[in-house]
């Protein structure tokens, strides 16, 4: 099985989410945070969101920690995912809250060690996940009010309360495309059904 790429290993990664989960909502290449930063994968359950990192065969893991480190910021739990010529360093290194899945050589997939729920999520992070429109209509807000004004004074919220507008956000997003790709998906998905949960667009989250 062709793993020198993450593209090549989100259609198996993908299969075996829905396969495991009844209800999951993804989406593909996330933008998110403050930096702008995508997540190769997203997965929606039970009103919490997991993130996951791919690391494929012509990947390396010096900055992964970083990275996921970035995810845990916004999502409620974030996995690695590996293949096995990383997985020595990976179940040595990796640290906890993140969990760690392994894609054998065969392209079986295996959920080595569970994610735990992320005690780092920041508000900030949360609020540039999301478009200023979607603000300003959740919480009825002017439309004259600065940007950066308008993320500040929602800091005031709960952690709790911004987790909710960030999931909503997300939810209106991913939903319609979770549709079609339900539609297109035959017996297996592949490279292209995975390429209809992407919400990756140019420019930053405004």
């Amino acid at each position: 099985m062709n793993l020198e790429k993450a593209l090549h290993i989100k259609p198996s990664l993908v299969q075996y989410l829905i396969n495991e989960e009844n209800n999951i909502i993804l989406g593909n290449e996330v933008r998110f945070g403050s930096h702008n930063y995508f997540a190769d994968l997203v997965s929606i359950t039970d009103n919490q969101i997991t993130a996951y990192e791919i690391k494929s065969q012509k990947d390396d893991l010096r900055n992964y920690l970083e990275q996921l480190k970035n995810y845990s910021r916004v999502f409620d739990y974030v996995y690695l995912v590996v293949t096995e010529n990383h997985f020595r360093k990976a179940i040595k290194d990796l640290p906890d809250p993140f969990g760690l899945i392994l894609i054998s050589n065969q392209g079986q997939i295996s959920i080595i060690r569970k994610a735990k729920i992320s005690s780092s999520i920041s508000k900030i992070e949360l609020l540039y996940s999301m478009t200023i429109k979607h603000l300003k209509e959740s919480v009825q807000i002017k439309s004259n009010i600065i940007q950066n004004n308008l993320r500040a004074s929602l800091t005031k919220k709960t952690i709790f309360e911004i987790k909710e507008l960030y999931l909503l956000f997300l939810k209106n997003k991913l939903i319609s495309r979770n549709i079609q790709f339900y539609k297109e998906i035959g017996e297996g998905v592949h490279i292209e059904d995975v390429s209809i949960l992407s919400i990756k667009s140019k420019g930053k989250v405004l």
